[in-house]
């Protein structure tokens, strides 16, 4: 299998793991600061508020591909609601019966959606440098962005709303056995598949896996940022 493609994927799969783990964090913690702060009644809306961009791309991305894959939506709810167990907020979209191979493609879409999100983001803010070694390339990314600049802060704080919002719930997976597993073999046996269209095809979608991996790990990296002060007051209060 061509070695651009699987470093790729690997990265893919890093910055996948880091995203999803340290924004899982981040959505606990900021929803406990805020709830402390201002109570269950406004804190929880005032996240949802914060971080409308998030929810809107992950429904949305439900929204379309149901659409793209003709299956039948049953209900669209835009707004975030009070989960069962009233401590966090989601927004929902309930779609009817169809084969597996499509309802798994829709509940995975806010993931695959948030990540190519992300990795077009993170390159508007200035392309990363074509070295493949993303310790590297990233380090250079890094210091020839424009602080001062308006739309990198907007982009930053997309970023960061996505980022929080693109893991599948629980509910999705539930439609995927085994989930993430899943999506990562389909994407592993493509590896091989690929050389049948053309040689030089696994590499250029192994270097649009580094890319999108890039992307993944901006989100990652942001999201630290904002974990790490909501950790200290956690811990200053339970003292």
């Amino acid at each position: 299998m061509n070695g651009d493609f699987l470093a790729g994927l690997g990265w893919l799969f890093l910055g996948g793991g880091c995203c999803l783990a340290v924004a899982r964090r981040l959505r606990e913690a900021a929803a406990e600061f805020l709830t402390r702060l201002f109570g269950v009644e406004i804190g929880l809306p005032l996240f949802a508020l914060l971080t409308l961009p998030g929810f809107f791309l992950h429904e949305a991305a439900h929204v379309l591909s149901a659409l793209l894959l003709r299956v039948p939506i049953r209900a669209v709810h835009w707004i975030p609601r009070p989960s069962l167990d009233g401590h966090s907020l989601s927004a929902s979209v309930s779609i009817g019966r169809a084969d597996a191979l499509r309802t798994a493609l829709v509940a995975l879409a806010p993931l695959l959606a948030g990540a190519t999100a992300l990795g077009l983001l993170s390159n508007a803010l200035g392309a990363p440098e074509a070295d493949p070694r993303p310790w590297v390339r990233l380090p250079a990314w890094l210091s020839g962005l424009d602080w001062g600049s308006s739309s990198l802060w907007a982009s930053l704080y997309l970023i960061g709303c996505i980022s929080l919002h693109m893991a599948p719930s629980r509910a999705d997976l539930a439609y995927v056995p085994g989930g993430l597993a899943a999506l990562g073999v389909v994407l592993l046996l493509s590896g091989f598949l690929l050389p049948l269209f053309g040689p030089e095809l696994p590499g250029q979608v192994g270097r649009l896996f580094a890319r999108l991996g890039d992307g993944l790990l901006v989100g990652a990296a942001l999201n630290g940022v904002l974990l790490a002060p909501l950790l200290l007051v956690r811990r200053w209060r339970r003292r």
